[in-house]
C-alpha cells in the first residue's frame, strides 16, 4: 500500500465485487480472520447470493484484482530486527437503502488480534429487548463481561472508524437522502401498536454487529486501552443514562443498546448433528410428540402468509422481502387448528438472517417450556448451513469445508435475557465477544 504524505491520515478505497474473491481480497482477508469475523464475512457471502445495487464495500487497503500482484504493506526487515507489530485494518459493508434493517457492517482486524474481557456492572433497570428473543427477557444486575480492544493501535481505529463514517457521509448519503426525497413522505398504517424500532434519521445510519471495544474506542477523551481506564470507559457507556456518555466531538451517536448483545458461536458438530443425536432433516418431525417441521399439506418453514406474525412479535424490523430469502425452519403443533382464512400458524420458528446468524427465535407463549426453541433452532441452522449453501466457505460448489469453518454460525442474546442465554449454552453454543447496534450521524 501505497503511504500516505500525511501519516495521520486514513484513505477509504471501495472494493468491487470482482476483486473480493482475488488472494489478497475482502473473502481471503475475513475468512483469515474467523470466527471474529463472521458478521461481516457472511453478510457479503449473502449478497453474493442476493446481490443489491445499493450496496458497497470498502476498506482503509486498496482493491487488487485476480491479475494484480499485491505490494508488501510493510517494509523488509533484518533477520534479527524484532518485527513491529502491524497496522490494523479495517472494512466494511455498506446498504443504506436497507433503512430500517441493519445499514452498515464493520470489522476491524483488531478485534482478532486484541479483544480482551472486562467485566462491568449493569443496573438491572439497563435492559433492551433483543434481536433474537424467545420473549422471556429479565435482567439480573450482575457482573457481565463486555468486550474491549487492547490494541496498541487505538488511535488509528478511531481515525479508521472516522473516516469510514465521513466517506459515508460524504460519497453515499446524498443519493440515499436523495432517493428518499423522491419517494416522497411514507404512508404507514403504524399505530401504537407498532413496537419495531424506529428507522434511523435520514442523515444517519444504523450499524450492527459493532464490537463493544470499537464503540469504546469513539469516546470523547483519550481511547482506553488495556493499560488505561477499559472499565470505566465502557460503564460510560453502557451504565450510564441514554444520551450521557460523550462521544468524539462532530459524531452524534442516536442510540446504541442497553446492554449489549452477546454473542454465541456454532460449529460444525452443532450445525450438522446436534450433540443430542436429532441431525432432523427436511422431513423429520421434531420429536415423537407430534410437534411437525411443515404445515398439515407438507409445507415448510415459515409461510408468506405469516410474516406479519413474525414482525408482531419482535422488535426488529424485517420487510417481506427479506423474510422471503432468508433460510428458517418452522414448528406447527400436533393439533393445531387454523387460522385467518383456514391458514394453519406455527407456534416456533427462526431464521439465519443475512448475516449468517440465527434470528429472530420465537415460541408462541401456550407452547414454552416443551424444548422447542431448541429445536427450531438446530433445524434453522441446519437447513442454512447445510441445505442452502449461500454461506459455504469453499468454493462455492458445494464440497465440503474441511475447515468446518463454513458451518459456522453466530447468534446475538441480550445480556440480560438469562433464558436465551441458557437456551443458546443448552445448543452446544460457545462464547464469542459482544456486539452493539447503534445509530451514528457525522455532523461535520
Amino acid at each position: 500500500m501505497d503511504q500516505d504524505p500525511n501519516p495521520d491520515a486514513v484513505t477509504i478505497h471501495e472494493h468491487p465485487p470482482s476483486t473480493w474473491s482475488s488472494s489478497s481480497g475482502i473473502l481471503p482477508r475475513l475468512q483469515s480472520q474467523l470466527p471474529y469475523s463472521i458478521p461481516l464475512l457472511r453478510r457479503i457471502q449473502h449478497h453474493l447470493a442476493y446481490p443489491t445495487s445499493t450496496a458497497t464495500v470498502l476498506a482503509t487497503f486498496p482493491a487488487v484484482h485476480q491479475h494484480e500482484t499485491p505490494r508488501s504493506t510493510a517494509p523488509a526487515t533484518a533477520p534479527e530486527e524484532e518485527e513491529e507489530e502491524e497496522e490494523p485494518w479495517l472494512t466494511a459493508y455498506i446498504d443504506l437503502h436497507a433503512g430500517r434493517e441493519t445499514q452498515v457492517v464493520i470489522y476491524s482486524s483488531a478485534e482478532a488480534d486484541s479483544s480482551v474481557d472486562v467485566d462491568v456492572s449493569l443496573p438491572s433497570s439497563v435492559h433492551a429487548p433483543g434481536p433474537k428473543s424467545t420473549g422471556t427477557e429479565t435482567g439480573t444486575g450482575s457482573q457481565r463481561s463486555l468486550s474491549l480492544l487492547s490494541s496498541n493501535h487505538t488511535q488509528t481505529i478511531r481515525r479508521q472508524l472516522l473516516a469510514l463514517f465521513q466517506h459515508i457521509k460524504t460519497h453515499l448519503l446524498p443519493a440515499y437522502t436523495a432517493h428518499l426525497a423522491a419517494a416522497g413522505p411514507v404512508t404507514t398504517t403504524a399505530t401504537k401498536t407498532d413496537h419495531q424500532l424506529p428507522p434511523p434519521p435520514p442523515q444517519a445510519f444504523l450499524i450492527g454487529n459493532l464490537h463493544t471495544g470499537l464503540l469504546a474506542v469513539l469516546l470523547a477523551g483519550p481511547t482506553p486501552t488495556s493499560t488505561e481506564t477499559d472499565e470505566h470507559a465502557l460503564a460510560a457507556v453502557y451504565t450510564s443514562g441514554v444520551g450521557s456518555a460523550s462521544f468524539v466531538p462532530g459524531l452524534k451517536v442516536h442510540r446504541y443498546d442497553h446492554a449489549p448483545y452477546v454473542k454465541y458461536l456454532f460449529g460444525r458438530e452443532e450445525v450438522v448433528c446436534p450433540r443430542d443425536g436429532d441431525c432432523g432433516g427436511s422431513s423429520a418431525a421434531t420429536g415423537r410428540d407430534g410437534f411437525r417441521f411443515h404445515t398439515r399439506d407438507g409445507r415448510q418453514g415459515v409461510q408468506p402468509q405469516h410474516f406479519a406474525l413474525v414482525r408482531s412479535r419482535t422488535v426488529i424490523p424485517r420487510s417481506d422481502a427479506t423474510l422471503a430469502m432468508l433460510p428458517g425452519a418452522a414448528v406447527y403443533a400436533p393439533t393445531a387448528g387454523a387460522g385467518d382464512g383456514g391458514t394453519e400458524n406455527p407456534v416456533a420458528w427462526a431464521f439465519l438472517g443475512p448475516d449468517g446468524s440465527l434470528a429472530t427465535l420465537h415460541v408462541e407463549a401456550e407452547y414454552r417450556g416443551q424444548g422447542l426453541a431448541g429445536r427450531v433452532a438446530r433445524e434453522a441452522m441446519r437447513r442454512g448451513m447445510v441445505e442452502d449453501g449461500r454461506w459455504w466457505n469453499g468454493n462455492g460448489n458445494g464440497e465440503e469445508d474441511k475447515t468446518g469453518e463454513g458451518m459456522l454460525v453466530h447468534t446475538n442474546v441480550a445480556m440480560g435475557n438469562g433464558a436465551s442465554r441458557r437456551v443458546m449454552e443448552k445448543l452446544g453454543g460457545k462464547l464469542g465477544w459482544t456486539v452493539t447496534w447503534t445509530v451514528v450521524e457525522v455532523l461535520q
